[in-house]
């Protein structure tokens, strides 16, 4: 499956030094799209050690679109928990064809800025290393970092 979500990394405009250490995996997949408490329960079992979480919060962010410009969305960020599976489990459901990160409690939507949602991800790569990434068809949580010794 990673094959077929390789090309993600052409898209979400990373300078050239950056794209030439980024790396792909897919980290869970989900039935039909569909966000099981079980699979939800691991993923934030490798966001505890991914993320080194102290007090077992992260960040989950989604994209709006800008009222005034629709090429244009800006990041909207929410502290989850291990007990706020049916939140996530909306949010996923209600999010349906857009992206969801899930990123340390520590991220800041604010010095990424706005623009286009692949454009912003690639920024969020840069700044941070790694993401985690549920794909818009919902079937995929993609793990993307750039690979430190290259």
């Amino acid at each position: 499956m990673a094959d077929s979500w390789e090309g993600i990394l052409d898209i979400l405009e990373l300078s050239q030094n950056v794209r030439a250490k980024a790396n792909l995996k897919v980290l869970k997949e989900f039935h039909l799209g569909y966000p099981e408490e079980s699979l939800l329960l691991e993923l934030y079992e490798f966001m505890k050690i991914l993320y080194e979480l102290e007090d077992n919060y992260f960040s989950i962010v989604w994209f709006e679109q800008s009222q005034n410009n629709p090429d244009i969305s800006y990041l909207k960020k929410k502290l989850v928990g291990k007990d706020d599976v049916k939140f996530i489990q909306n949010l996923w459901l209600t999010l349906s064809g857009n992206y969801i990160l899930f990123l340390p409690k520590t991220f800041d939507t604010n010095i990424i800025g706005n623009g286009d949602e692949e454009e912003v991800v690639g920024r969020i790569l840069s700044a941070y290393g790694q993401l985690l990434l549920k794909t818009p068809d919902g079937n995929e949580i993609l793990y993307i970092y750039l690979n430190k010794d290259q």
